[in-house]
């Protein structure tokens, strides 16, 4: 069965599951990282 959540919902689930000892928050790449990815 599919299920059409909002962001936020998605989000707040994602901040539970999140592995113990781990930071909380988005993964932000670094500069570089990105500028290799869009000369691709």
């Amino acid at each position: 069965m599919y299920l059409d959540a909002d962001l936020e919902a998605k989000e707040r689930a994602f901040e539970k599951t999140a592995p113990v000892g781990t930071k909380k928050g988005r993964y932000r790449p670094a500069s570089a990282i990105m500028a290799f990815l869009k000369s691709l």
